[in-house]
């Protein structure tokens, strides 16, 4: 087993070459498999709640670092949940990080959150194998892409047989999402849509989204390079008493609740009020934030949020549907006012912050709705 697999995997740096195979490797015996979701989130967002089920969902890596501090484990955000993979050394660690933050999302937000972990062992007993590569952002922060159908063969052990992979409960765990935070407004896009979009081949072949990839950079040139929803001139913050009546829900001890409204006030006097330009590192980190976000991303599905037209968009629509006609792609597109960003925020420097990104309307959990109504009319032609 080795522990710094994911961290001594080498990275690459142009999106579309998730498409290739010589990209990923097996992750090692002994690892295991997280999988979460909020449950009942299309309802939850559709109640108006889309900032805190993209809260709870980035939480996972908040939960997987405060287990695991010194090793990098693949992650993925996923909306509403997240997909990670760790060590088995760590599994205690984890379990117990899990199991507060599954009660904290509880006690705290109302949110059910699933929580299932099950070994690369068992995933590949069944025929996936779980490959991963190592995506680089921009800002050099690594993002795990995900291939094989491991993940969603995990995900369907745990919705399936809940008990057997669930997380058990631990009494007396707690967490805090210190490193979390949601201080920045929704981000209007240039273009005047952040299109979300999920596809993927049911069949598993790379090349289909690569070809949906190349259609839409065509639409979109020069390509989705261009397209992040995260843009500097567009970022501001939240009012402060916004965020104060949020801080309380991001840990469970009185001390570290206090200790992150004193952090939120900072933060609010150095972004808010541009004091940032005075120190240079506080500066850098807001112009580079752009460059550490999200905005796409692959874990057997493609996920993105791009800032484009409503010409452009019809157009990517028009383009998903020939490719569903012509070599069964399945699709969800949803079409939101705002992009919303969610910050992981361990440090300033660069690699060292990412940002999840996601449709403020409900982007990547109603555009599944479309999704899933197609993986069902697939199924039952």
């Amino acid at each position: 087993m080795t522990i710094e697999f994911f961290e001594e995997l080498a990275g690459f740096s142009t999106f579309n070459e998730l498409v290739n195979g010589s990209h990923y490797q097996e992750i090692p015996e002994g690892w295991f498999v997280v999988v979460t979701d909020v449950v009942g989130s299309t309802r939850a967002i559709e109640a108006g709640r889309y900032k805190d089920v993209n809260t709870i969902g980035a939480a996972t890596l908040v939960a997987m670092r405060n287990a695991i501090p010194n090793v990098l484990v693949p992650f993925v955000f996923g909306g509403d949940g997240a997909s990670a993979a760790f060590p088995g050394a760590f599994k205690s660690q984890v379990v117990r990080e899990l199991s507060a933050l599954r009660t904290l999302s509880e006690e705290r937000f109302g949110l059910v959150l699933r929580v299932g972990i099950v070994s690369v062992e068992e995933l590949r007993a069944r025929g996936t194998p779980v490959l991963v590569a190592k995506y680089l952002l921009e800002g050099k922060y690594p993002l795990a892409l995900f291939r094989g159908g491991a993940l969603s063969l995990a995900d369907r052990l745990i919705k399936g047989a809940g008990a057997q992979y669930e997380v058990p409960v631990v009494e007396g765990a707690e967490t805090d999402l210190l490193s979390l935070s949601c201080r920045w407004k929704e981000i209007k896009p240039a273009g005047g849509c952040a299109l979300a979009i999920l596809a993927m081949d049911p069949h598993g072949e790379a090349s289909l989204v690569g070809q949906l990839l190349a259609g839409i950079d065509t639409i979109l040139d020069p390509g989705t390079d261009q397209a992040n929803p995260v843009r500097v001139p567009k970022m501001a913050y939240r009012s402060l008493g916004e965020m104060w009546s949020q801080d309380g829900r991001f840990a469970q001890s009185v001390t570290a609740r206090l200790r992150r409204r004193v952090e939120t006030f900072f933060a609010y006097i150095l972004f808010n009020w541009k004091l940032g330009v005075l120190l240079p590192k506080l500066s850098h980190y807001v112009d580079a934030t752009p460059a550490h976000t999200d905005f796409r991303k692959f874990d057997d599905m493609l996920r993105m949020v791009i800032d484009c037209t409503p010409a452009q968009a019809e157009r990517i629509e028009a383009l998903c549907k020939t490719l569903r006609t012509e070599s069964g792609l399945v699709y969800g597109l949803h079409r939101n006012r705002a992009s919303l960003m969610t910050c992981y925020v361990p440090g300033f420097g660069d690699g060292e912050h990412v940002h999840f990104v996601d449709g403020a309307d409900g982007g990547y959990a109603l555009a599944a709705k479309q999704l899933k109504a197609q993986i069902k009319a697939s199924s039952t032609a």
